[in-house]
């Protein structure tokens, strides 16, 4: 009888200590799965919100040249505007507007950026065909090879909004 209390005592110390260890890896499970989760969640956030930035500062500089007037199409001038708009829209996102390179597939922020390096590092371009304006904004990268970025931070997460190189707007203005 000894025995058996004795083999009984181990047996369910053996047991305790195999379910308190399969409880331990299911909480740390547990704890992994919600720091996934939360992870993700800023990856999406911050994808979402970069998406917003594009639509934005691309709807900027759609208003920006669309409401040129047709007797006022100055390349130069709409430029100027345009990258005043674009600077607008950095600030009404709260980001801060960076001015970045291309080193192979990482993006390097190089210097701050206002009105006129945007307008250093874009083209406007009016082309007149009777009536007919066609106006071309494009992002080149001036002499640099730079372009206007943001980067939005989220957590422990953040990614990276830019305007590329061969970004190009046209539109149509008749006068």
């Amino acid at each position: 009888m000894n025995r058996k209390g004795f083999f009984s005592i181990i047996a369910a110390l053996l047991f305790l200590t195999i379910a308190t260890s399969v409880s331990n890896t299911e909480l740390k499970a547990g704890t992994k799965a919600a720091q996934t989760g939360r992870e993700v969640l800023s990856i999406r956030k911050s994808a979402f919100e970069r998406t917003e930035a594009e639509l934005f500062i691309d709807k900027k500089i759609e208003r920006s040249i669309g409401n040129t007037a047709p007797e006022k199409i100055v390349a130069e001038e709409i430029n100027r505007k345009t990258a005043s708009q674009i600077m607008a829209g950095f600030r009404e996102l709260n980001l801060d507007a960076k001015s970045c390179a291309k080193n192979g597939n990482t993006i390097i922020e190089t210097s701050p950026l206002n009105e006129e390096k945007i307008a250093l590092l874009t083209r406007t371009t009016a082309i007149k065909t009777g009536p007919v304006v066609e106006i071309i904004y494009s992002i080149t990268g001036g002499l640099s090879a730079e372009f206007p970025c943001a980067e939005i931070p989220n957590g422990n997460y953040s990614l990276f909004f830019a305007l590329p190189i061969g970004y190009t707007r046209t539109f149509t203005v008749l006068e």
